[in-house]
């Protein structure tokens, strides 16, 4: 169950993970550009807005309407993603309409119209889009963080933009994106489903025939740790809770210690049956859940402890939380039973055909290729309680972590 690479005649490269036993396609085109490769500040959330515009029409479905129903009226769906470091377009339909799909996706991609009175509704949406983030305290406490954690680095700003710079967009600034970032350079294709992989080169193949064109987008790494100056950023909002993102940067780690460091995460804070969970709830009543993420990017990344707690209980519940960093950095049966968790859900993920190219999509940007489910599952099981412990001695260091604070106005 790995990945298949072909070589489509464009020059892209396609990646096709086929499944005998699905009833269905899912077929995807990412490109390689996200928001921290806007340019500053006239283009904040201009790549999000593009994504959106794709949807509104190309030379062969003229609006909206038609272009969704081309997909839809067989049962099919359609979405797009975009993220700090990609954009990825897909959709998925009964394998016998595969051909739909890759139309579908052709022409968004190679023919959209970018229509000029469609510009400010999409902006409209997007600001609403906005105010509905800022509502929810974990998804504005997401982009709080990252602003505050990464300040002078293009990671810091929000994905969606802000008011200012969306109400300020031209049709020519979408033009001049597209020409820079929109060539098949910068372009991976994915399916995965009952699908032969010869019949899903001829299918490619015919729909996107330009050759390769352009310059694929690099991004130069940096040399710089970006630790924030401040061990604590505070912002007040009106709120029955503080909600608290515990967090570290983390500077080019290597492959497997990006696997470490999620698999740490696991181990520390994934479930109720967690050390996290089991001390600052079940133990202590601090909070009503909490969790540990890493955050995966390709020369950066955030390992993250989020809770939520009253005003008056936030510092116990951190000074809680830290400290068990290093108390479980060497239990090794807790490796054992985060990688039996780990390899679980990616099971589960290898069950839809949706779910396996968006992860596609993310560990080509992030680890340099799709990974299959064995490669996966290797790297999950080569991981040892030494492996853990470097890695969390190397970036998780508690005088590192800075925490980030939205909540009630407090003493």
């Amino acid at each position: 169950m790995r990945f298949i690479r072909k070589d489509t005649k464009s020059g892209v490269p396609l990646y096709i993970f086929p499944m005998a036993e699905a009833n269905s396609v899912a077929s995807g085109v990412m490109v390689n550009v996200g928001s921290r490769d806007e340019r500053l500040p006239h283009e904040a959330g201009l790549a999000h807005s593009f994504e959106h515009l794709f949807f509104q029409g190309t030379k062969k479905f003229p609006d909206q309407r038609s272009l969704a129903e081309y997909i839809e009226d067989v049962g099919g769906f359609k979405n797009g993603f975009t993220s700090k470091e990609r954009t990825f377009f897909l959709n998925q339909v009964p394998f016998r309409e595969f051909e739909r799909g890759v139309d579908f996706l052709s022409e968004q991609i190679q023919h959209p119209l970018i229509p000029e009175d469609k510009i400010k509704k999409e902006v409209n949406v997007i600001l609403q889009e906005i105010k509905r983030k800022q509502d929810n305290p974990s998804g504005a406490l997401y982009d709080l963080a990252y602003e505050a954690i990464f300040k002078g680095h293009p990671l810091a700003h929000p994905t969606l933009g802000n008011e200012r710079s969306l109400l300020a967009l031209q049709r020519e600034d979408f033009i001049d994106f597209m020409k820079q970032y929109y060539n098949s350079a910068n372009f991976t294709f994915f399916t995965a489903g009952r699908i032969d992989p010869d019949a899903a080169v001829r299918m490619f193949d015919s729909y996107f025939t330009a050759p390769i064109s352009g310059e694929r987008n690099k991004r130069g790494k940096d040399e710089t740790l970006y630790f924030p100056l401040e061990k604590e950023y505070i912002f007040h909002r009106p709120l029955n809770q503080m909600h608290m993102y515990v967090a570290v940067p983390i500077l080019n780690a290597s492959i497997k210690e990006k696997w470490c460091l999620d698999l740490f995460a696991t181990m520390l804070g994934r479930g109720m049956a967690s050390p996290l969970f089991q001390e600052i709830r079940d133990r202590r009543g601090l909070c009503y859940s909490a969790s540990a993420s890493y955050h995966w990017l390709t020369d950066l990344g955030l390992f993250v402890i989020y809770m939520a707690t009253s005003k008056e209980k936030y510092k116990e519940a951190i000074d809680t939380a830290l400290p068990l960093i290093d108390a479980n950095k060497r239990n090794e049966a807790l490796l054992e039973k985060a990688k039996r968790m780990e390899l679980g859900s990616l099971a589960l993920r290898f069950e839809n055909p949706w779910n396996i190219i968006m992860g596609a999509s993310s560990s080509t940007v992030t680890l340099g290729k799709p990974y299959g489910y064995e490669e996966v599952q290797a790297a999950i099981q080569d991981i040892t309680i030494q492996d853990i412990e470097k890695a969390v001695g190397v970036y998780l260091a508690p005088e590192r972590f800075t925490r980030v604070l939205l909540g009630p106005e407090h003493k």
